[in-house]
C-alpha cells in the first residue's frame, strides 16, 4: 500500500523541540499506512477471506453471530469482520503466515452464536487447505463446507449433550452452552464407620423449577438410601419403616 504523501510545516514552540513533533508526525504515518493490511514479507504466505455466512435462523433477541479463523500453531483464533455484500453477509479477514518452503497447513472458520442471556458456543466448523509458499497469495469467496454434526471428533458441537448438535438447539430458542449447575450437593464425597452408621447428604435445588432426583449406591454392599423430608419418602433400606 502507498504511503500518503503530507506536506508538514513545522513551527517549533517553546518546550516542543521540532525534531520531537517530526517523530510523532513520521510514526503516525507508518501507522495509518500499515492499519488495513498486514505487513507482507516475501517469505510469507497472504490469506485473504471473503466467505458467504452459514445460513442460521437466529432467535428472536441472539445477538449477530460471529465467524473467527485460525491457524493452528501459526495463526491465533481471531474474529473476522462480518459485512453485507449484496443480498449476502460475509466474513472478511487477510493474514499472514511464515512459509520458508512449501506446505499444506489448515485453516479453521468457526461461526459461533449465543441465545439471549446464555453464553456463547460454537455453532459450526469449517476446514481449509492452505497450500503455502514464500511469496503466495491465497484468496477463498466460496461457502466453506460447513460442519455442524457432533459426531466423530467433535464433541464441542454438542456442549450440552443432549443428542441435538449445538445449532439445532440454537435455532430452536435452546442454550447449546453447557448448563450451569442445577443441584448443589452439601458433599461430594462421603465416609461410613465400618460398623454401620449414617451421613446426611443434602441436595439444594437451584434451577428454580421443581427437579426428580435418583439417588443411588453403587459398588458398596449393604448400604441403602433413606430419603428425609420428601413429599412421597422413599427408602433404599429394607424395613426401615418399622424400626
Amino acid at each position: 500500500m502507498r504511503t500518503p504523501h503530507v506536506d508538514v510545516l513545522l513551527r517549533p514552540r517553546t518546550g516542543t523541540p521540532a525534531s520531537l513533533v517530526l517523530v510523532g508526525i513520521v510514526a503516525a504515518l507508518v501507522s495509518v499506512s500499515g492499519c488495513d493490511i498486514p505487513i507482507v514479507a516475501a517469505e510469507d504466505t497472504l490469506i485473504e477471506l471473503r466467505v458467504p455466512l452459514l445460513p442460521v435462523n437466529a432467535p428472536a433477541g441472539a445477538p449477530p453471530l460471529e465467524v473467527s479463523f485460525e491457524v493452528p500453531g501459526r495463526v491465533a483464533e481471531t474474529r473476522l469482520l462480518v459485512e453485507r455484500d449484496g443480498d449476502v453477509d460475509v466474513a472478511t479477514g487477510r493474514f499472514t503466515v511464515r512459509a520458508d518452503d512449501v506446505s499444506t497447513l489448515e485453516g479453521i472458520l468457526r461461526t459461533s452464536g449465543r441465545s439471549a442471556g446464555g453464553a456463547t458456543a460454537v455453532l459450526a466448523e469449517a476446514s481449509l487447505a492452505l497450500e503455502t509458499a514464500p511469496g503466495a497469495e491465497l484468496s477463498f469467496t466460496e461457502t466453506p463446507a460447513w460442519i455442524t454434526d457432533a459426531s466423530g471428533a467433535r464433541p464441542w458441537l454438542d456442549l450440552n449433550r443432549n443428542g441435538v448438535g449445538n445449532l439445532a438447539d440454537f435455532e430452536a430458542g435452546c442454550d447449546p452452552a453447557v448448563p450451569g449447575d442445577f443441584l448443589r450437593p452439601s458433599s461430594t464425597a462421603l465416609q461410613l464407620a465400618q460398623d454401620g452408621g449414617r451421613a446426611l447428604l443434602t441436595f439444594e435445588n437451584v434451577l428454580g423449577r421443581p427437579l426428580t432426583v435418583r439417588v443411588d449406591v453403587v459398588d458398596a454392599p449393604g448400604v441403602g438410601v433413606d430419603v428425609v423430608e420428601a413429599a412421597r419418602p422413599a427408602t433404599g433400606l429394607p424395613g426401615i419403616a418399622e424400626r
